[in-house]
């Protein structure tokens, strides 16, 4: 019994933690996470992986140094973060199947080490290039765990029809993104710039250095310095200078990552804070510069997965609109909910730049990503609680073409997904409730295939 209440309290205090941003360090052939600090996300970040001429290339170990620096500071800025840095191993292959599958199946450990939200995995290759320039080629890849990744939506139904029911998931494939030439120039600027990027004793460039240990939490950060607290006690206060305004410029996907990462903070917290960061980090990295050669297809996912989460994002201040009205409403005018700023108050902010009313964000995912089920759905699924109401008849009928094409294209991509029959199914026998004026299909047609999914779906 002892034991059960010692366990229970640990709990106790790890959630009273909850919004710590830690960190830990782990050797490559046994990665883990910590759950110290109740985190709302994680962050695995894998070492460069360089072969010849590049391993020993001048600039590899800065570029190495300002990944970590840039993925701690993000933990920081998103809060609520455990982040794993993964060092390398002599003789041993960091391995991000390897990886990955040890992260997302480790239930060892009571609680320490098992994922109780998504992971956001970050991964890069380096190419020695001509003229001591080298190639950084960067990959992602999101663990969806729960129902961070999914969406749901239910239409209600009228006088005696039931509610229809709409799923979906965020793609969980690996981004690739393309790969940037840094050029002699660029890398001895870097250098340069990040002499100075050490641990030391006291927030001064002058103080001694000093030693990181494998697990800390960053108690506290201004623009120039991060202070870094052990779990013994000991303090350690890394830079910043720099690192933001490198990073940015050469590592922008890292802008990206950061967007998921609040992302998957705020479907947790529910934080404006949470939702103002992603949308930030988002425009950044669409505000980046395409590396020279880069074939527009491979930015298409990501930047489709950034306009389905502004989206999201906007749909949620919209939901908490109408339940804020209602209140009001209710109340005979009563004053705002709480007292601190709403989502709603921190997204309604029209100087916004990444910020996009659902609809066009929804549609621009449709666009980008013409061939991907899950961004074809999601898309879809952003726009059928509005679908059918919202606007005059032309732009009502405009929007349930657009859904229908997604849905159906869906379909058509991943037709073995009993899930995408079924979504179809399901926006076949609204359609059917509908004017005939507004349907992409005649009534009969609709018919015809509602009978046939639902031998799909409902088999004798």
């Amino acid at each position: 019994m002892s034991r059960i209440c010692a366990c229970l309290l640990v709990v106790c205090l790890s959630l009273l933690l909850g919004g710590c941003a830690s960190v830990m360090r782990a050797p490559c052939e046994s990665p883990r996470i910590s759950n110290r600090w109740a985190p709302a996300a994680y962050v695995v970040k894998l070492p460069l992986e360089a072969g010849p001429p590049a391993q020993e290339a001048p600039g590899r170990r800065e570029l190495e140094t300002l990944m970590d620096a840039r993925v701690i500071a993000m933990a920081h800025a998103v809060g609520s973060t455990h982040l794993t840095l993964l060092d390398e191993s002599p003789g041993h292959e960091c391995d991000i199947g390897n990886v990955y599958d040890a992260v997302t199946t480790n239930g060892q450990g009571f609680l320490w080490r098992s994922l109780f939200h998504s992971a956001v995995f970050i991964w890069g290759d380096v190419y020695g290039g001509e003229e001591d320039s080298l190639f950084l080629k960067l990959y992602m890849r999101v663990y969806w765990n729960g129902s961070d990744g999914a969406a749901r939506v239910v239409y209600p139904g009228g006088r005696g029809q039931s509610d229809l029911v709409f799923t979906s998931r965020f793609p969980d494939s690996t981004i690739s993104f393309p790969r940037r030439r840094l050029d002699a120039a660029t890398l001895k600027r870097m250098r340069e710039q990040l002499t100075h990027l050490q641990a030391r004793l006291l927030p001064d460039v002058n103080a001694p250095p000093a030693a990181l240990t494998r697990q800390f939490v960053i108690a506290a950060a201004d623009d120039k310095w991060l202070k870094l607290s052990s779990l013994d006690g000991r303090e350690a206060w890394v830079p910043q200078a720099n690192v933001a305004e490198l990073s940015t410029a050469l590592l922008p996907e890292l802008e990206f990552a950061q967007g998921v990462v609040a992302y998957l903070n705020f479907k947790v917290t529910r934080s404006a804070e949470a939702a103002r960061g992603s949308l930030a980090a988002l425009d950044a990295f669409k505000r980046a510069p395409v590396p020279e050669g880069a074939r527009g297809s491979q930015l298409e996912l990501p930047l489709a997965i950034a306009d389905v989460i502004a989206s999201a994002l906007g749909r949620a201040r919209e939901k908490e609109q109408e339940v804020f009205d209602s209140y009001r409403n209710a109340q005979g005018g009563a004053p705002a909910l709480g007292t601190g700023k709403t989502l709603s108050d921190e997204l309604r902010d029209v100087r916004n730049p990444s910020y996009v009313t659902p609809a066009i964000g929804f549609a621009n995912a449709q666009a980008l990503v013409p061939a991907d089920s899950d961004i074809l759905t999601l898309s879809a699924l952003g726009q059928i609680p509005y679908c059918c109401t919202s606007g005059d008849a032309e732009e009502r009928s405009r929007r349930i073409k657009r859904i229908t094409q997604a849905l159906e294209g869906a379909r058509a991509i991943d037709a073995a997904n009993i899930a995408t029959v079924q979504n179809l199914l399901n926006w076949y026998l609204l359609l059917l409730r509908l004017d005939a004026d507004l349907l992409p299909h005649p009534p009969a047609e609709l018919a015809r295939r509602v009978a046939s999914l639902q031998r799909i779906v409902e088999p004798r």
